[in-house]
């Protein structure tokens, strides 16, 4: 289970995948520097680009990623279920590499979306 995972190659996990996964964790990341860099700064800077993609749009792309990458991953376990037994098991480890993407995103991105709620 375990070895399988980390037997799986990047490139053969498909160029709109792996494009898709990297997406995702450079919104996220984008808007983690955003916040670290706004909390290191004494100035005020709303108008910088890099405070409006940290603050507009990674906000209004992380539940787009989300529900792409959850579509994937459905459609990932219904393929694992009708292939064999060694597409199975490739099937299963790039399930769980999106898994593990989701719950990262979902762990930062929730309680930052439910914060603008109150």
């Amino acid at each position: 289970m375990v070895t399988a995972l980390f037997n799986l190659q990047l490139g053969s996990l498909g160029f709109l995948r792996l494009s898709l996964l990297a997406l995702a964790t450079i919104n996220t990341l984008v808007s983690v520097i955003g916040l670290i860099l706004d909390s290191l700064s004494n100035v005020a800077t709303t108008t910088s680009l890099w405070q409006i993609i940290s603050s507009l749009v990674a906000p209004v792309m992380a539940p787009i990623f989300i529900v792409v990458i959850f579509l994937d991953y459905i459609m990932v376990r219904v393929k694992a279920s009708d292939a064999g037994d060694d597409s199975s098991q490739y099937f299963l480890a790039i399930s769980r590499i999106e898994l593990l993407i989701l719950g990262a995103m979902m762990a930062y991105w929730i309680p930052f979306l439910m914060s603008f709620g109150r």
